[in-house]
């Protein structure tokens, strides 16, 4: 049994908002904080009253409010627990605008849209997919000790992330998916980062605990998305999981900030664009899908090079140093390592991908759908299956 019997589903407001339902939503960009007293409401409460397909099939909008008092929804609005239940129901389903007003005793709640990830909940019964992402994005946000923490979600394409997001947060955390209508609830979580990697660079990441294969966290983790996943778009995550035999189209990202003194050059320019990093306590950021890419890891420094789509990219990592690299959709990426503690080349769709690791350094690259992939480990290379490839190490 787990130690933490609650999981928290995260309010989702704008950071420096006073009011925690005053949300705002720039072109669809959204970050979400976790600030709630575990206590408030566990996943077996949400299983037990869930809302069966037909539970919101509501009237049409009016004047952006909608009326649940003739529902059957389990009387969810009746009780505490149940009202904070419908708040991130609606936050996830609804359109920022749309209010669920729900009358007891005289008393008026309100439960604001925000997510808008399934808005056709209003006319009638969710479709499958609907389903999924209305349970994917309440995953996404449990937090399974009721502590602050910024997060950026995304899911393709029903939750966008404009470009200033994707910098402000650019360490993949998990990927949630389920279902939280079935009779027996279904809660999964794949990890998106390393672990170690992601906890080098945010510190938020001890609290994030859920695509944690150690945790007691009541989501399932499954192991590494990139082992469970089909497809993976470079700025919203992994979608088409795995888990029970049963393939979830329909996910949702979690992503987070890099806090410990990371340093981001600037390439949201149309040119060239490099980043150097080197030192113990050195971390690198660098974003870039234009031209030419080029990043070098010196040594014991963490880095994080984002050449995705872009024309060339080149990278280097020295001794001691570890990161990853994410060369999918690019025309040429070539990676070089020498002895680094930990590296992750992903290739995806790559036109051409070269990745050498010499003198012992622990690669991991991903080919799948790349042109010609290339890899010189010394000759200890490993297929893992999947176009997944390492060096020096044994597969995920």
């Amino acid at each position: 049994m787990s130690r933490l019997p609650f999981l928290v589903l995260a309010i989702a407001i704008l950071p420096g908002c006073s009011d925690p339902l005053a949300t705002h939503m720039d072109s669809q960009s959204i970050s979400s904080q976790n600030a709630l007293s575990y206590n408030r409401l566990s996943m077996n409460r949400l299983s037990m009253n869930r809302l069966s397909m037909n539970r919101l099939s509501m009237n049409r909008l009016s004047m952006n409010r909608l009326s649940m008092n003739s529902l059957e929804s389990d009387g969810l609005e009746e009780t505490e627990e149940g009202r904070e239940a419908l708040t991130y129901v609606a936050k996830c389903a609804l359109n920022e605008g749309d209010v669920l007003v729900a009358n007891v005793d005289g008393v008026e709640y309100q439960f604001p849209g925000l997510l808008g990830v399934a808005p056709e909940w209003e006319d009638g019964a969710l479709s499958p997919e609907g389903e999924q992402l209305v349970s994917a994005c309440l995953l996404a946000h449990v937090n399974a000790f009721g502590v602050s923490v910024p997060v950026s979600i995304r899911s393709w394409p029903a939750i966008a992330a404009m470009a200033q997001e994707r910098r402000d947060f650019p360490i993949y955390e998990a990927t949630f998916f389920g279902d939280v209508f079935a009779d027996e609830l279904k809660a999964f979580s794949c990890a998106g980062d390393s672990q170690d990697l992601a906890a080098k660079y945010a510190t938020s990441r001890e609290l994030r605990v859920c695509a944690d294969q150690d945790s007691d966290c009541a989501i399932v983790a499954v192991g590494r998305c990139l082992d469970v996943c089909g497809s993976r778009h470079p700025h919203y995550g992994w979608r088409e999981c795995v888990a029970g035999g049963v393939v979830y189209g329909a996910t949702t990202s979690v992503f987070l900030t890099a806090d410990l003194a990371t340093d981001t050059p600037d390439c949201s320019g149309s040119g060239d664009c490099s980043g150097e990093a080197s030192g113990a306590d050195a971390r690198l950021v660098q974003d870039c899908e234009r031209n030419k890419c080029q990043g070098q890891c010196g040594e014991g420094a963490v880095c994080r090079i984002n050449g995705h789509s872009s024309k060339k990219l080149e990278a280097s990592f020295k001794d001691e140093s570890m990161g990853l690299v994410d060369c999918s959709g690019a025309k040429t990426c070539k990676v070089e390592s020498e002895r680094s503690d930990s590296l992750e080349v992903d290739c995806t769709q790559t036109g051409t991908c070269e990745v050498t690791c010499s003198s012992g350094a622990e690669c991991l690259v991903q080919c799948s759908g790349s042109d010609d992939c290339r890899i010189d480990c010394d000759g200890d290379e490993l297929d893992c299956g999947g176009d997944l490839y390492v060096c020096n190490r044994s597969c995920p």
